[in-house]
């Protein structure tokens, strides 16, 4: 052999399921460019049914071949069943592939075929090249390249294509880049020529974004003229496609215009410290959206002659704000998103030549999901948005007059910013793993602990030291799960079909944990059951409950029910809720011998105490960065939080509340996640959680 490359094709096997093709071996359920990764208790339920297909399969008889003598309650079961039929787009009342037999079991329906192929060639994505140069210009031999490439795009689509819903086609999509680190906020010009991104390389120096434009017929990626030291970001493309615009930010912030064929212009300014995205307008004025902690903001019009800001939008109070704006093909509507907090969102349009007296946004979405991504349609009837639903995070599609979201048949469960125009479709696609480590003081050595392929964050220990609860996505979204402490495998608490959710503190009894989540639109307090997994919500209010904890006999939580975010102690009847804290008030711990509360702030540093419900809090001595506000716990012997250094590595840090001196335990390799947790075992060890995977690339469907 000549290495990896020209190595024989293996073979496996596969099954047919109508238009379904699934390998067993690599648990990948795949039809027409839709790619689903099953659980093993997934292909474990469908191969038996594939084994006796056509019979009626009890549902004790799967229980007992999948899950042995493990006791399962009926639920498990039926979530199991849920979701292949999710994955298959199966409908239980009219089923094609799973079959529900009243009070009996299932039974497989529909054509099987059952069949040995080679395994697939390898081949490598384009690679993004990272030269600087002001024009991305085509070459005749990338060109070629590019037009092979295509051809071969097309008749593979044309060959696989499967028919879907609605009689249509998967689309095809592809890899479009690949280097180091990440590529991001895709912008496609109106002609479908060149994508303008922004990427960072973590192994650069400094390390910074900057915007690149890639140009398709030739796949070849350059840099825009930037400045050293200096993020730049936001790309967006002019209406005529030959200009970006983007935001360039360091000592000043500023709107630049990058043409592809002269020198960047500056053409108006924008706010130090916050965060911008950009569109860009028909009349050549370019809509802003900014974010900045504790601030609600709204999008504003920027006058390109002037640089003057007119309000366009005007969020409710207790919205943080509205987000990535995106203007119709045509020019005359303005898409965006509202977010109320973490997590909970919808979209809306605003009509930019509204009647007289009408200058109102209306809502096109109303289900409060987590949006990561936002773009029209090119044919301006639908919106296309990224979006957690039932696990993952994927592309939609939904009618500008709004309806019932779609999702679009495409590969991948972490899907961010897109974009879209004529014909194409760009999406970033996310490439993350965070996981709990351990430190141990005897040895002075931080290793993975209890690892999996998946993400772990928010561990704690409960209160008789025997088990630590924390929070996972290895089932599709983040659930509670919890393992004991000696060893052991873990168990799921929650079903949450991938609501946004705090990290779980214990209560007292040690059989209980608290969190809160965003079931039903907002954040609401809870508490879960360790034994039975029952659920109780405990807040019902319309405002946003956060990060609870114990204290002194009750609840307490983080409310932005007064437009700050302040401690709240839950009260015994409704309304009677008492408000702790003036002047900000977010993750709260009660101190080990639970005499005291010690807080942080929101985008503040440092750590304050509050000695009694009626007291007024005292700032701790020493600086835990902002950066910590979320990732800390109170123990006996100090503070121990987590710091980043250079947003690539991490540091646990142990603060002395008496003297404010601190010694830094361990640095790992790896970043601060900004919900990591922090915990403290009973022999002494700490546990806590780091990003130990981050990337991300675009991925192109036509």
């Amino acid at each position: 052999m000549n290495g990896e490359g020209d190595a024989a094709p293996r073979e496996s096997r596969v099954i047919r399921l109508g238009g379904w093709i699934l390998d067993p071996a690599a648990r990948r359920l795949s039809r027409a460019g839709v790619v689903h990764r099953l659980e093993p208790k997934m292909v474990d339920v469908l191969l038996l049914l594939v084994q006796r297909r056509g019979q009626v399969v009890e549902r004790r008889a799967i229980e007992r071949s999948v899950w042995s003598e493990a006791a399962v309650g009926s639920d498990v079961l039926n979530r199991t069943i849920w979701k292949l039929r999710q994955a298959l787009e199966d409908d239980a009342a009219d089923p094609q592939y799973i079959e529900t037999i009243p009070r009996k079991g299932y039974r497989l329906v529909g054509a099987v075929e059952e069949a040995v192929v080679p395994g697939p060639a390898r081949g490598r994505p384009a690679e993004c090249t990272r030269g600087k140069h002001p024009l991305p210009i085509a070459n005749v031999k990338g060109a070629l390249a590019a037009a092979l490439l295509l051809t071969v795009l097309l008749v593979l689509w044309r060959s696989a294509g499967t028919e879907v819903a609605g009689g249509r086609e998967g689309p095809v999509s592809s890899p479009l880049t690949s280097a180091p680190g990440y590529e991001a906020n895709p912008s496609v010009s109106p002609q479908g020529r060149y994508v303008a991104f922004q990427r960072y390389d973590p192994d650069a120096s400094p390390p910074s974004w900057d915007v690149a434009v890639m140009d398709l017929e030739s796949l070849e990626a350059f840099g825009l003229a930037s400045e050293p030291g200096v993020h730049e970001y936001a790309p967006t493309w002019s209406p005529a496609g030959d200009s970006v615009a983007f935001v360039r930010s360091g000592e000043r912030c500023q709107i630049v215009i990058q043409s592809l064929d002269g020198p960047p212009l500056e053409v108006a300014f924008c706010d130090v410290g916050q965060s911008h995205e950009l569109a860009w307008l028909a009349d050549g004025d370019f809509v802003l959206a900014s974010s900045a902690p504790g601030q609600t903001l709204g999008l504003e019009r920027v006058r390109r002659s002037s640089g003057d800001r007119d309000r366009l939008t005007t969020p409710p109070a207790g919205f943080d704000g509205d987000w990535m704006p995106r203007i119709s093909p045509d020019g005359g509507r303005l898409a965006f998103v509202r977010r109320r907090t973490q997590g909970i969102a919808d979209i809306r349009v605003l009509d930019l030549s509204p009647a007289p007296g009408d200058n109102r946004s209306r809502a096109i979405t109303s289900d409060h999901r987590l949006i990561r991504g936002l773009g029209w349609d090119p044919s301006g009837a639908s919106l296309l948005f990224t979006s957690r639903r039932g696990g993952g995070t994927r592309v939609w599609r939904v009618p500008v007059h709004g309806g019932t979201p779609e999702p679009v048949p495409l590969p991948g469960t972490n899907a961010g910013p897109l974009a879209a125009a004529h014909g194409l479709l760009v999406y970033e696609e996310y490439r993350g793993d965070s996981d709990l480590w351990v430190y141990d003081p005897r040895t002075n050595r931080a290793e993975p602990w209890h690892g999996s392929s998946r993400s772990e964050w928010g561990a704690t220990v409960s209160p008789h030291g025997r088990t630590v609860a924390f929070v996972s996505d290895r089932t599709g979204g983040d659930e509670i799960w919890v393992v004991p402490v000696g060893g052991g495998g873990p168990r799921r608490l929650t079903t949450l079909d991938g609501a946004e959710l705090d990290g779980p503190q214990w209560l007292p009894d040690g059989r209980r944990l608290v969190f809160a989540s965003a079931m039903d639109g907002n954040f609401d307090v809870f508490t879960v059951d360790v034994m039975s997994g029952s659920l109780e919500r405990v807040t019902h209010s319309e405002d946003d409950e956060r990060e609870p904890t114990w204290w002194n006999g009750a609840i307490v939580y983080s409310a932005n029910r007064t437009g700050v975010r302040e401690l709240w102690r839950l009260g015994v009847d409704p309304g009677s809720d008492r408000r702790l804290t003036s002047g900000g008030g977010w993750v709260a711990r009660p101190s080990p011998s639970g005499a005291e509360l010690l807080f942080t702030r929101p985008g503040q540093e440092g750590v304050w105490l509050l000695d009694e419900p009626a007291g007024q809090p005292v700032r701790v001595r020493g600086r835990m960065g902002a950066d910590g506000a979320t990732n800390w716990c109170p123990t006996d012997g100090g503070i121990l939080y987590l710091r980043s250094v250079g947003g690539t590595q991490t540091e646990l840090v142990l603060l002395d509340a008496a003297s404010g001196t601190e010694s830094v335990l361990t640095r790992i390799p790896y970043e601060v996640s900004p919900r990591a947790g922090v915990t403290q075992l009973p022999d002494g060890r700490v546990l806590f959680g780091v990003i130990t995977r981050s990337e991300s690339d675009l991925w192109i469907a036509r």
